[in-house]
């Protein structure tokens, strides 16, 4: 991680792109889900665009590779700095995951703040209960794509 995070100095003083850093910790056109390097590019491209949650995302998806993880630790790092008012509002309102929705997880941040602030809430219809479905058919789809690619081709 040292050289990582001299890497992202000199990166960050030469003005680079998040896929020029990229190429300067050695992951080339390709960032893998190695933790280290997803943390590096995430940090590089949060400090990279400062204030700019759309462009740290798109930045990091454009460096390839494990974009998933890579785009999700700089969500999570960029989302903290802009807040809610941040970030794009045509993605928020499409998230689709069922069977929650945007609603239900502002409804439930409402109330975990209530409670850490020592006030009392109820819990509600949270749906909780069908994610657990909705989770075992997402295995299943996945269990059998991955098992389809051990057989011989068509």
């Amino acid at each position: 991680m040292q050289a990582r995070f001299k890497a992202l100095r000199a990166s960050l003083d030469e003005q680079q792109s998040v896929e020029e850093f990229a190429i300067a910790i050695g992951c080339g056109d390709q960032v893998s889900g190695f933790a280290p390097n997803s943390a590096a590019l995430a940090l590089y491209a949060w400090l990279r665009h400062r204030g700019d949650f759309a462009s740290a995302i798109a930045e990091v998806v454009r460096a390839g590779g494990d974009t998933d993880t890579g785009a999700a630790i700089a969500g999570g790092i960029c989302g903290a700095e802009v807040g809610a008012p941040g970030i794009p509002h045509a993605w928020v309102e499409r998230i689709a995951d069922w069977p929650l929705s945007v609603g239900a997880l502002r409804d439930l941040a409402e109330r975990l703040s209530m409670e850490v602030g020592g006030r009392k809430s109820s819990f509600g219809d949270l749906r909780f209960f069908a994610a657990p479905m909705r989770n075992l058919l997402f295995l299943a789809i996945i269990l059998f794509h991955g098992f389809r690619r051990l057989l011989p081709p068509y």
